[in-house]
């Protein structure tokens, strides 16, 4: 649906089709499509000119096999990741699946792995050539956390490489710009480097960032230079990806579970997320809470934000042409915001 807002002049389109939340979303490399995943079992493709809908990857049976509809919660999306190529995509479910689908073709699906039964999977990463997965898991029953390395080169085989076990439960990954080290966020609020080749912790940085007293909610690469780090304990840093220095710390007021800079003007930064409602006090108005909020953070001035959610924000991310952004929610819905070459189409940004 389309719509237009007085915020901004801009077209805002609602993506709607998704019953649950929807955790994760991206653009492809080509910026054409977006893709989103939920709890509800379904990872989606829509159309970023427009917002229309293109295609399901999934859902899956209880056998981890094509389905019409997601079996149980058990297959509920926990993470996926596209190929460098925008040829593949790979989903991880919370519990005991990875999917490999074609994006290209329909029916997509091409790979289903399930060697460990009784697995929280909850975070995933192509490497660059497309040719292993990296795999966060959460602890579960006898199972403990750990950091898994499948080869993904051959889909008829998928095999686990490599392991390690981890003493707290990962949120989620993120690949350095050469694929030679790991930035892993953790349950605990704190941050490790792993070498990609051994598991082991990365030479150059071997103890944990403690970002903040929540979870660590995303780690995302920015232009190969650096990764943005959220925090629901209201933190985000900054971190120099060839350094490894902490380049900047930015307080939020409310719990922050996303952020994105903008790739041509790199001291834009829009960053999403709220509390949950039975958090929420009497003087307080939980729709605040869900705003998208933009920030210069080399001046650490604020911008302005845009009110679209009505749930807490998971996802948030520019097109790399500089002219989309979309976002998405604990409400179900994905928004697409049409912005335009010239970014003072919002009305703050003068």
């Amino acid at each position: 649906m389309e719509t237009t807002s007085n915020i901004y002049a801009t077209k805002v389109f609602s993506l709607h089709g998704h019953t649950r939340p929807i955790k994760k979303l991206q653009y492809t490399p080509d910026g054409d499509y977006i893709i989103t995943g939920s709890t509800d079992g379904y990872t989606r493709m829509w159309d970023s000119k427009n917002g229309k809908f293109i295609r399901d990857f999934g859902p899956i049976d209880t056998n981890g096999k094509q389905g019409k509809i997601a079996a149980d919660q058990g297959i509920a999306v926990s993470d996926f990741t596209v190929s460098s190529d925008g040829e593949y995509i790979a989903v991880s479910h919370v519990l005991d699946y990875i999917v490999i689908y074609k994006i290209t073709e329909n029916p997509s699906h091409v790979a289903t792995y399930n060697a460990f039964k009784n697995t929280a999977y909850q975070a995933i990463q192509y490497s660059r050539d497309g040719k292993r997965l990296f795999v966060g898991r959460g602890s579960i029953m006898k199972l403990g956390a750990g950091i898994m390395v499948l080869d993904a080169s051959d889909m008829s085989n998928i095999t686990c490489i490599k392991t390690v076990d981890v003493p707290d439960d990962i949120t989620c990954i993120a690949l350095s710009p050469l694929d030679d080290y790991l930035v892993v966020g953790f349950v605990s609020g704190k941050v490790q480097l792993f070498d990609t080749e051994t598991l082991e912790p990365y030479s150059r940085m071997e103890e944990p960032i403690v970002v903040g007293n929540g979870q660590i909610t995303s780690i995302q690469l920015y232009n190969s230079s650096m990764f943005t780090i959220c925090c629901s304990g209201k933190k985000i840093f900054i971190l120099g990806a060839k350094t490894l220095q902490i380049l900047k710390k930015i307080s939020t007021e409310f719990p922050v579970h996303c952020c994105a800079i903008h790739p041509t003007i790199p001291n834009l930064m829009v960053y999403a997320g709220g509390m949950d409602t039975k958090a929420v006090t009497q003087t307080m108005h939980v729709e605040n809470t869900f705003k998208l909020f933009f920030i210069d953070i080399a001046q650490d001035v604020k911008l302005g934000n845009i009110q679209a959610h009505v749930g807490p924000v998971h996802g948030v991310m520019f097109n790399s042409n500089g002219e989309d952004l979309i976002s998405c929610s604990e409400d179900s819905t994905t928004f697409l915001f049409k912005i335009g070459k010239n970014l003072k189409n919002y009305a703050f940004l003068k």
